[in-house]
């Protein structure tokens, strides 16, 4: 596929991974998988079997257990950042549900979208929350119909990031609020993973499998997504560096001994792996974010 960021079609592969490549686009330097989705249709990538076992730690609260999900507390402090606690708001990749029930909970009308067909089903059935499942550029709201729209962990598994944010942004009304969280590939963690793959001549491998997920259409570095959100139309107005929970990362004894100690490092280097920001509609742009 083209780049993600910049259209370009020329990319050269940066990190072979036995099964998918990750490649640097040659004009704006973006590594993203020129084999994503990973050997299946989107659908099914993110079907039950993605959900139930490969993230399976990350998504084991949901339905009448959502609040026992470990990011419970982080979801709350970013909403209580938001004005307009009444509004409306669209969850895209939505997942299992656990942000939409905190959201409701706090008073938000909430709406969610995804691409999985169980993600969709299972968020209906277990919490009554209405979902479109299908891409948000194919999503039947008009234009300004939302207050909010979030990304929670998902804009790096779409293979056209621009596109998506344009689409959000046209649905934002104006002097609307967009929160997205999402990996921060120029952290400590992907350091080791490029020097452990660079001294071995590309034969370690696992370091870059478990830091650069074959599930992941994009690797953004923090400036490439700063840059990303500005050319969308969108001023960022908050802007904050974390790690994912390790409670709800797959991983033995020893993984997560050694994720505890690269926690600890990237914190005092400030180079953690996951950034998380809110950003407001610019009152000037108009339309010129919107998608084409």
């Amino acid at each position: 596929m083209n780049c993600p960021k910049c259209s370009n079609a020329q990319a050269s592969v940066r990190y072979g991974l036995t099964d998918y490549n990750i490649v640097g686009c040659d004009r704006c330097g973006l590594l993203y998988n020129d084999q994503f989705p990973p050997k299946e249709s989107k659908e099914n990538a993110f079907s039950g079997g993605y959900y139930c076992d490969v993230q399976k730690q990350a998504f084991q609260f949901h339905g009448d257990e959502y609040l026992k999900d470990p990011s419970v507390p982080v979801f709350r402090r970013w909403l209580s950042l938001i004005d307009n606690k009444n509004g409306s708001l669209l969850d895209v990749g939505c997942g299992l549900g656990t942000f939409l029930g905190v959201a409701r909970d706090a008073g938000w009308r909430v709406q969610g979208l995804d691409i999985s067909p169980f993600a969709a089903k299972t968020v209906k059935e277990k919490m009554g929350i209405d979902v479109f499942n299908g891409s948000l550029v194919d999503a039947p709201w008009k234009d300004q119909s939302f207050d909010v729209i979030t990304f929670w962990d998902s804009i790096e598994h779409v293979d056209n990031p621009k596109q998506y944010l344009d689409k959000a942004f046209a649905l934002l009304k104006p002097g609307g609020t967009m929160l997205i969280a999402t990996d921060n590939f120029d952290c400590f963690g992907c350091d080791i993973a490029r020097l452990s793959y660079a001294l071995t001549g590309g034969l370690l491998k696992y370091a870059m499998r478990r830091f650069y997920i074959p599930y992941n259409a994009t690797y953004f570095t923090e400036q490439q997504f700063r840059e990303l959100v500005d050319s969308c139309g969108l001023d960022i107005i908050s802007f904050e560096k974390m790690e994912y929970p390790l409670e709800k990362i797959n991983a033995n004894a020893l993984e997560k001994g050694i994720l505890l100690a690269l926690y600890a490092a990237a914190k005092i280097t400030g180079r953690q792996a996951q950034f998380t920001l809110l950003a407001r509609k610019k009152a000037a742009a108009g339309t010129a974010g919107a998608s084409s």
